[in-house]
């Protein structure tokens, strides 16, 4: 089996049984992300710990397979991780969404996943969208 076979079905598998979505009944921090050229819309809802880290986090949202899978794929990759982690994690997902980008071996396999869009540019939106929302969600807290 191809590899790219394997990523789209992660990705699939993300869009068909997305992992942590709806909203907490308890959060610390909630951000809107918005894509204007297609209309994809992701909401994080986010309960963070003591220590700085994502004690539990959601998303929901309208979009493409594509945004909302790897918002699925955020939030399962997040959760109980020090925010300092995550600005890395983010930092590598924009990585491997650029054209031509070698994916580190020692990335989970579901955040791997997200580089086979790298044939498609016009997608790297779709897949930054939930990542961005973090980003800015986790900068408006430490400001």
């Amino acid at each position: 089996m191809c590899s790219q076979n394997v990523y789209s079905e992660v990705i699939v598998s993300h869009f068909k049984k997305p992992r942590n979505k709806g909203r907490l009944t308890r959060e610390t921090t909630f951000e809107t992300g918005y894509n204007p050229k297609c209309g994809d819309v992701i909401h994080l809802s986010i309960l963070m710990g003591d220590d700085d880290f994502i004690e539990d986090i959601m998303f929901d949202g309208k979009g493409c397979m594509i945004c909302l899978a790897s918002a699925s794929i955020l939030t399962h990759q997040v959760k109980r991780v020090p925010v300092g982690d995550v600005f890395n994690l983010i930092r590598e997902v924009e990585k491997i969404s650029k054209k031509d980008h070698v994916t580190e071996a020692n990335l989970p396999p579901d955040i791997k996943a997200l580089s086979s869009i790298q044939r498609y540019p016009t997608r790297k939106q779709c897949v930054m969208l939930a990542w961005q929302t973090l980003e800015s969600a986790l900068q408006k807290r430490n400001s």
